[in-house]
């Protein structure tokens, strides 16, 4: 059952991106003076359909996956203000505009997530007893912010990090309560050839972003 419901929902989200995109298609085409015949949210039998004033069919139909807008023209001669008699800049902005839009909705769906629901930043769980970790005096519970140069923003950056290393030493920055340390902390080498420093795991410690913050890391 669980399933089941989980492929719905997804269905109902991809519904909802498709329907944004073919918005994106249909705004702009209004702009531009394009005609269009109807803008259906799914396919198959029609539940609902109501003409709007601009003499444009809005339909609801049976199968809600997806939808589309069908232009004039599309199934009969080329009408004066048919999709393809329209000039080509008006027909590259109509066709963009689809994608445009998903865009657009993931950068403010985004925006929304970040501000209101925050992140992660990773925490060191446990630095190794006589690792050149701690003989640099890093301390189990530090919230990395910056690692090898790298902005940490969020947990997820932790990996882009470690791998910016220069082989030498590993820069790390640090909150420690209410302050910021730095640390220059030299690779050491492992019985087993490898180099490291001597972090052992990494916890994830939620964070809160502003709104500015959020658009950025959007």
């Amino acid at each position: 059952m669980e399933t089941v419901l989980t492929v719905i929902i997804g269905l109902l989200l991809l519904t909802a991106f498709v329907v944004i995109h073919e918005w994106g298609h249909f705004f702009v085409a209004k702009k531009c003076g394009i005609e269009m015949q109807e803008f259906s949210i799914g396919f198959g039998p029609k539940l609902i359909s109501r003409k709007g004033k601009d003499g444009m069919q809005y339909s609801l139909r049976a199968i809600l996956f997806g939808g589309y807008v069908k232009f004039a023209g599309e199934d009969d001669d080329p009408e004066n203000n048919a999709l393809n008699r329209a000039s080509l800049k008006d027909r590259c902005l109509t066709v963009v505009a689809g994608a445009a839009m998903n865009f657009v909705t993931a950068f403010v769906l985004a925006v929304i997530f970040l501000s209101v629901f925050g992140g992660s930043l990773p925490a060191i769980d446990k630095v190794m007893p006589g690792s050149s970790a701690e003989k640099c005096g890093v301390q189990s519970g530090d919230v990395i912010t910056e690692m090898n140069g790298l902005r940490i923003d969020m947990f997820e950056d932790l990996t882009y990090a470690i791998d910016a290393g220069n082989g030498s030493e590993m820069t790390l920055t640090v909150l420690r309560g209410d302050s910021e340390e730095h640390f220059e902390i030299p690779y050491e080498l492992q019985d087993d050839g490898s180099y490291k420093v001597g972090l052992n795991g990494f916890n994830a410690v939620k964070c809160s972003y502003s709104f500015i913050e959020s658009v950025g890391l959007s």
